[in-house]
Parts: structure tokens; sequence; C-alpha cells
């Protein structure tokens, strides 16, 4: 694994991430707090054609971003190529695999190249480095792969794992897991309710040795193809809060009683082996399938979900700068005749565009940079998604109304413009 080091918290950070109340102000805030140069890395002017310019490089971008080193850089090239060769030139093949067997081999393969866990703590096996999994959600998106779904089973899955397993259980599954073996999936949603803890139905009943769990979880990444789920469910349903009640457990595939349904049909969604749903018709758990202690499920859900909300907020920033990116690359092949705007009225919306992309992206890398001073707090990392979404619609409202579906990305397995509704499940 790399060597890296953290970032020293003296950075120069000129914002405060905590304290913006709109795009707008977030948008004027950026201009004015960048020098030239830096605001030319991440805003350069490469002309194409005499007349339109393309106002941003994915690559330049990437690299010159401050919360990143050379060593991220290089782990940035192996991701690219990894994906260019192994996933990009495949990804139609998602929408005929029904059982997910394709993106199992991609698992395992990702796995022998060092690509699952790179977060993790090094004595379970990764690097301890935070960035490393932003880099990859990014380039993931950046080369049009949305799966299989490798940040769900490295960044949600694994960390509950390895924070609040016993050692036997890291044992057993996170050496798998880093090769890609054992696939990770989290099942917290049910039907009707969506993500209510407190109306969760699911229940697990102390049995002599163990627990019977009932109940059904809806709309899982990885479902379809998970060797290894983490499920929710009421332990003690008399409690007088949520936060009391609810346990969480490790459920392995081929429990008796443990059944998946068929693949989520969704345009878009096909390589994330989203399962409709996974029943749990009194499946037997031994004691050592409880995760951490009982009735702390809630406060453990809690903790991490800043994490899953940053993950969805870099997801859909970087999906958007793809689509952006490959936006101004096909209008530079067309004709001025062909154009209903004028060059002028191009350059302008493009600019506008850029200026929102590049603000929202130094918000988003702010948080990432919170997170590993560990500053970052749920309401900031919510406030990271809901903008990077708002964001991103924008801009697919905008490139529809001036370019059509010129501006949508071909293949790749994307389909727009209701990504977006998609990044937010």
């Amino acid at each position: 694994m790399l060597p890296l080091t953290q970032p020293k918290k003296t950075t120069n950070w000129p914002l405060n991430f905590t304290y913006f109340s709109n795009l707008s102000s977030m948008v004027k805030a950026f201009i004015e707090s960048r020098s030239k140069k830096i605001h030319n890395w991440i805003n350069p002017k490469v002309v194409i054609t005499p007349n339109i310019c393309l106002v941003t490089d994915m690559d330049i971008i990437a690299k010159h971003r401050h919360i990143y080193t050379p060593e991220h850089n290089e782990f940035r090239e192996r991701l690219r190529n990894f994906f260019n060769e192994e996933l990009e030139p495949y990804q139609s093949l998602y929408k005929l695999d029904k059982y997910g067997t394709f993106s199992r081999s991609m698992f395992e393969k990702a796995g022998a190249e060092g690509l699952l866990g790179v977060s993790l703590p090094k004595q379970h096996g990764g690097t301890g480095d935070f960035r490393l999994a932003a880099v990859l959600w990014q380039e993931q998106m950046y080369a049009g792969c949305i799966g299989p779904e490798f940040p769900v089973h490295s960044d949600i899955v694994m960390p509950y794992i390895t924070k609040y397993g016993s050692e036997a259980q890291i044992k057993r599954y996170i050496p798998d897991m880093l090769a890609g073996k054992c696939i990770g999936a989290i099942a917290l949603k049910e039907p009707e309710i969506g993500n209510v803890m407190k109306d969760i139905a699911t229940q697990a009943i102390r049995t002599e040795d163990g627990w019977m769990l009932t109940g059904i979880k809806t709309k899982i990444p990885n479902g379809l193809i998970c060797d290894l789920v983490i499920v929710a469910a009421v332990t003690k349903p008399n409690a007088n809060s949520v936060e009391d009640m609810i346990s969480l457990f490790l459920v392995e595939n081929g429990n008796q009683g443990f059944i998946k349904s068929k693949k989520l049909e969704k345009p878009g969604l096909e390589a994330e082996n989203i399962a409709e749903s996974l029943f749990f018709d009194y499946v037997f758990l031994p004691e050592d399938a409880l995760l951490g202690e009982v009735n702390k499920g809630y406060s453990y859900i809690m903790e991490q979900l800043p994490i899953e909300d940053l993950l969805h907020a870099e997801k859909t920033m970087a999906s958007c700068e793809f689509t952006f990116d490959h936006a101004q690359r096909r209008i530079m092949k067309k004709r001025a005749s062909e154009m209903v705007h004028t060059v002028e009225q191009i350059n302008k919306k493009l600019a506008h565009l850029r200026d929102h992309i590049s603000a929202t992206r130094m918000f988003i890398d702010g948080c990432i940079y919170s997170h590993i001073i560990k500053t970052l707090d749920a309401d900031t990392a919510s406030r990271a998604r809901d903008m990077a979404k708002r964001v991103q619609d924008y801009v697919y409202r905008e490139c529809i109304k001036y370019w059509g579906t010129l501006s949508w990305p071909l293949g790749g397995g994307m389909n727009f413009p209701s990504r977006s509704e998609q990044l937010s499940h």
C-alpha cells in the first residue's frame, strides 16, 4: 500500500465551510478567495476551436486540489487504468447480467489489485487514508462506471465491522472482503418507511442460544450478490426511545430463511446489483452474529451516517463533472451553423455552470478534509449531499435547455438525467 501522510492542520483553506448559506455566496467567496494561479489551476481555459473554450479539465482539476498529494495522483492513475481497461468497455454487460455473475468477478479483480478497503486502518489491511477512498469514488464516476458498488462494500460495510465488530468477526470476514471474495451489503430500508428508524418493523427475538430474525428490507445495493449483509432490527420493542431499541446483525448468504428477490430493473442502476427485497423468514442467528452491543445499533448508524452522506455527495459531484465535461466536448464538435445560441452565450453559460461546479467541489473537498481531522459533523455532511444534488440537477437542466440530448454521455451504462434522483437512494 502507498505510504501516505495525513494533511497538516495548517493546510491553506481560506473558507469556513460550515457557514455557506447558499450557492451564490459560495460562488462569490470561491472566486474572491483564490489567487489567479490557483483559479487557473481549477478553471483552465483550453482552446478547442478559435471561438469556443473548454472551461474545465478533470485531469487538471483532480491533480491540483489541495487535499491530495502526488501519491494520491499515482493511485488515481492506477484506478483510471483499471476502470478504463476492466470496467468501462463492459458496462453494457450489466444489463444482461441478471444474477450478478459479472460483478462478482470484478470484485475479485479489484481485490487482487488492492483497490478494496483502502481507507481501513493499517492493522486491518488498509492504508488509513480516507482520501484514497474519495479518489476511487471520483474515478469510478469519471470513467462512466456506476457499478459495481465498490464504495458500499469498502467504505460503508467494512468500517462497520472493523469499528464495532469483535476480533473474531474481523478475522472471519475482513480478509475475504479485502480480496473481493466476500461481498458486503447493508440493509436498513424497509417497504413504505424508507430510512425512518423509529418505524422499523424487522425484529430479532432472543432465543436460548441466539436470535430469530424476521422482516423485509428493500432496495439494497449489492443485495443481489452479497455474501454478508448488515441488518438493522428491533431487539427492544418496548424501549422509550429509538436510540435503545435497534441492534445490528451480520447475516451470511445461505442462512436458512434468508431469501433474495430479483434484481431491481431500473435504467441506470443495472450495475449496482440492487435487490428489490431481502426476506428474512425466521432466520436463526447465533450469538456471535450480533454486531457490537445489543440495542446500540441506532447510535452506530448515526455515527456512520456522515460517511454515507459524504459518499453520495462525492459520487453525485463526480457524476456532474463527468457530464459537464462530456457536454463541452460534444459541443466542440458541432458546427456554428448548427447551434441555436451564439458563441458568446455558450461561453457565458459554460463559465456560469463551471463556477457552480467548482465552488461545490471545493466545499465537498473541505468536508473530506474535515472528516480526516475528525471535525465533520452530520449536519455539514448532509448539506454537502443536498448541495451536490441541487447543483447536479441544475447543471443537467441547463445542459438540456441549451444543448438537448447532445450533452448526455454515450455508453457507460449511464442514463441521464434521472441519475441525480437515483444517487439519493
